[in-house]
């Protein structure tokens, strides 16, 4: 299954390193590696924020 993190990722290393599919490339690689760590450090931001959210209701701390 294509997510669309990968969609995203593919676009890019066709954008701005198109050769990558026929010859493998550093650049191919890093735009690669690069997107995978800000969807990372997204997704783990997000998880940490809902934990928050979370032990502050637990709490009391939120009002509705």
């Amino acid at each position: 299954m294509t997510t669309n993190k990968d969609i995203v990722i593919d676009a890019l290393i066709f954008k701005f390193a198109p050769l990558h599919g026929k010859y493998p490339s550093d650049e191919g690689d890093l735009i690669r590696a690069s997107c995978d760590n800000v969807y990372q450090s997204g997704y783990l931001q997000g998880r940490h924020d809902a934990l928050m959210e979370y032990l502050k209701a637990l709490k009391g701390e939120v009002k509705p």
